[in-house]
């Protein structure tokens, strides 16, 4: 073949199929994960976005079943999957039966094979991969993709509750992108996490950094929902255990530093405001299901009344200023989400009322799974507001059991109130679900 048809051969080869790889346990799959690849698919040069469940992790043992994953993966991405180059969920790693090198090969053959054209494969994941990836497993996997989007997150630090951004040398970035060619690009700004302390310290949290579908999911399996939690509490222990060493030596060092006074009184404060804000929302929430439910005249004027007594609870909240809360970062975090609340609460209240009309006249179990998807919005509210709660309760009883303090006892006998608080909302919670 002359120079002249083979130019123009090159001229009519379509353009090469350019896929963003995503793989990860999923274990569950939560709303960092879902943003992540949506946010990929929408601002990257990539055709299609795939994501990859492990089938079988070389170091966590404990996962959920696979199949399982696939579909809560499925579930999560089903509003971003009907669009052309929309997110797929891929579950080849079931038949290749590994990760990284063999499943992109076997994912570069499926889709030539299917497109027949030319596969590019970009290996989404984040920034702890320059961690290995200069390792015999990082060069092999990296010669089967042709660049990288990486994602700068937290990582979780040695101290309780405590992230940092990884720091990374660009120049040396650079170099080994040069030498493995590849191209390297970055996905900044954090998105939602799940991790196995967040369930244990909050509990009744968890549903708020999962889609919706993936939850409803969970719900409907109490045995797989069980199991979640256990291999969560497994990895929460083993984390506690191996920080244990580091957790007293910050303990001992901060005994030795005279403490100023930290203003106990305006947080608990706030917290006996923060708990009549959920209680309040607790209320409004079973009459926003008695009007969708009913839907009488007299339910909306009454529900009315209820919102604006939430309203002034709410309103309550930001008589209280920043400064009185100078050293109690979650009695912070509380007063910042309580002050956010009227803002989601009048979007969520619009949204009530538009499809109140639309499904006044309803019946059948559609309308019904609507009415009751539009009072379950209250929930992850609710969740979020109590679990800062909690939350700014311990930091309380941490300071008073530092020396000095007022308590100052290893047995305070406020130590159990935040498990004794989080049982009883967990019953008024299931009674108002």
């Amino acid at each position: 073949m002359d120079s002249a048809s083979s130019a123009s051969n090159d001229a009519h080869e379509p353009p090469p199929l350019r896929l963003g790889i995503f793989g990860g346990s999923f274990n569950p799959i939560h709303l960092g994960h879902v943003l992540l690849s949506v946010t990929c698919q929408q601002t990257k040069p990539i055709d299609q976005l795939l994501m990859v469940p492990v089938y079988k992790h070389a170091r966590k043992t404990n996962l959920l079943p696979f199949e399982d994953r696939v579909e809560m993966c499925k579930l999560a991405i089903a509003p971003f999957a009907a669009a052309p180059g929309g997110v797929t969920v891929c579950d080849i790693e079931r038949e290749v039966g590994a990760s990284n090198a063999p499943m992109l090969r076997a994912i570069k053959k499926r889709y030539e094979r299917n497109a027949k054209r030319k596969v590019e494969l970009i290996w989404i994941c984040g920034d702890d991969v320059f961690s290995w990836i200069e390792k015999p497993k990082g060069v092999e996997t990296m010669a089967e993709v042709s660049g990288l989007i990486v994602q700068r997150r937290l990582h979780k630090g040695s101290a309780k509750d405590s992230f940092f951004k990884e720091e990374l040398d660009e120049q040396k970035i650079r170099a080994i992108g040069a030498r493995l060619q590849l191209s390297i690009d970055f996905v900044y700004g954090e998105l939602p996490h799940f991790s196995s302390t967040l369930v244990r310290n909050a509990p009744g949290m968890w549903r708020s950094f999962l889609p919706q579908s993936v939850a409803k999911y969970l719900e409907g399996k109490p045995a797989l929902l069980a199991k979640l939690h256990e291999n969560l509490e497994m990895e929460a222990a083993k984390e506690e255990a191996t920080q244990r060493p580091e957790k007293k030596k910050q303990r001992l060092e901060k005994e030795k530093v005279t403490s100023l006074p930290v203003p106990t009184d305006k947080a608990a404060g706030l917290i006996i405001k923060g708990l009549d804000v959920v209680h309040k929302l607790q209320f409004e929430r079973g009459q926003t299901g008695l009007l969708l439910s009913i839907g009488s005249d007299a339910l909306k004027e009454e529900l009315k009344r209820i919102q604006a007594d939430t309203d002034d609870s709410i309103r309550d909240v930001g008589s209280l200023n920043v400064d009185e809360l100078d050293g109690l970062d979650e009695a912070l975090a509380l007063l910042q989400e309580l002050k956010l609340a009227l803002s989601w609460l009048q979007r969520d209240r619009a949204v009530v009322e538009t499809r109140y009309a639309a499904l006044k006249d309803s019946d059948g179990a559609d309308a019904w799974l609507a009415r009751y998807s539009l009072a379950s919005k209250f929930n992850c509210r609710i969740d979020v507001v109590f679990g800062c709660i909690v939350r700014s309760l311990q930091e309380i009883i941490d300071i008073d059991r530092q020396p000095g303090a007022k308590l100052g006892a290893a047995t305070s006998p406020l130590q159990d109130a935040p498990d004794l608080l989080s049982t009883w909302h967990d019953g008024k919670e299931a009674l108002g679900r």
